[in-house]
């Protein structure tokens, strides 16, 4: 069981070290944006014991904020990337990313 530990901890530590590495290269071939939204939760609360116990719920609004992505091709692969506001808007389709980007 220690070996299935000491891998999992080695391959947590690898996709931590990839995820700080540069950004990926490639030519801008598509775009997206998705719009901020308010969706509804339901949260329950429970209170008392017994005969006693009683359920609360009510709708709790959930925000998710808007998400700029960019579709690169890099040579024969297609990659999604999550950018900035200013870097979705400072890169045009047929564009090579991140240097698109720079200065924005």
């Amino acid at each position: 069981m220690g070996n299935v530990r000491l891998l999992a901890a080695l391959l947590a530590a690898v996709l931590a070290v990839a995820a700080c590495g540069p950004p990926p290269s490639g030519v801008v071939v598509g775009r997206e944006y998705d719009a901020p939204t308010v969706k509804s939760k339901k949260v329950c609360t429970t209170s008392g014991a017994g005969a006693a116990k009683r359920s609360t719920c009510t709708n709790k609004p959930m925000y998710e904020p808007a998400e700029w992505e960019l579709t690169l091709r890099v040579g024969q692969d297609l990659i999604e990337v999550d950018v900035s506001q200013a870097a979705h808007e400072a890169c045009a389709e047929g564009e090579t990313y991140p240097a698109c980007a720079e200065g924005s």
